[in-house]
């Protein structure tokens, strides 16, 4: 989120919009959740996704010189990625039970 906070305040493109490249993609790609948490596992990944996407719309609003759509996207990218820590939060304590229900 700071790098796409520098993009809007200093046109500085210094992201990766690949979220299959990135280091939480790759780690996202590696595991395999078990069946218990896949569910809240694969809203994790739809919103990471998401927020390239939304990386990548900000890129192209600032290199456009649109920096009012660039902000629009930056505030959505906000809200977006507090919904990730949210379920990341949520996929860590549904692993936690799932641990606690094998013992």
């Amino acid at each position: 989120m700071e790098k796409l906070e520098t993009v809007l305040s200093n046109g500085t493109f210094d992201i990766e919009t690949d979220p299959q490249k990135c280091g939480f993609g790759i780690f996202y790609k590696s595991m395999v959740p078990p069946p218990d948490v896949k569910e809240i596992w694969e809203k994790i990944g739809n919103i990471h996704e998401e927020l390239h996407r939304m990386g990548s719309e900000i890129l192209r609003s600032v290199g456009n010189g649109d920096r009012e759509k660039a902000q629009k996207f930056w505030e959505e990218a906000k809200r977006m990625s507090e919904d990730l820590i949210s379920a990341l939060n949520e996929f860590e304590e549904r692993c936690k039970e799932v641990m606690e229900k094998s013992s």
